[in-house]
């Protein structure tokens, strides 16, 4: 049965080119980023892979041109209830590279420590991997190789 096209008028609109590139992410091999889509097991939602319009009455209008369709969970597809209209610092936050870490009871990333403690992204992700946990991630004073406090800042 040949596959028939929806009319809606649409195309060439903000939300139509998302739709259109979230396809090209996962299932096009060629698309630039497809082992980051497609290639990890990423797919579209089978009525929204089939239907645009399915898609924008689940997802709605583009708020801003600063948002872009974001997945909630970077593990799981464009589905229902994993997507979301987001700006580039959402996104950003949003990613399987960045770490979180919990101090006195406040979740932030890694970037967010760094800007409130004044120490560099780097200094705090190096003290998680060697195991540092609570105040000691964020004093401010020097490490020796050892990992152990060597003096105030």
């Amino acid at each position: 049965m040949p596959r028939r096209y929806e009319q809606h008028g649409m195309t060439g609109t903000p939300e139509w080119k998302s739709w259109s590139a979230m396809q090209q992410r996962c299932y096009n091999k060629n698309y630039p980023g497809f082992h980051n889509y497609g290639g990890r097991g990423i797919r579209v939602f089978g009525e929204w892979r089939r239907s645009f319009l399915k898609f924008f009455a689940y997802i709605g209008k583009r708020p801003s041109p600063q948002h872009s369709v974001d997945r909630i969970n970077n593990e799981r597809g464009y589905r229902p209830g994993n997507v979301r209209w987001a700006t580039k610092l959402e996104q950003q936050q949003n990613m399987r590279k960045n770490i979180l870490f919990e101090f006195n009871g406040v979740r932030r990333y890694l970037r967010d420590w760094s800007r409130i403690s004044g120490l560099s992204h780097h200094t705090i992700a190096e003290r998680i991997r060697h195991g540092l946990s609570g105040a000691a991630v964020l004093w401010k004073g020097k490490y020796s190789r050892s990992w152990k406090k060597v003096k105030a800042a």
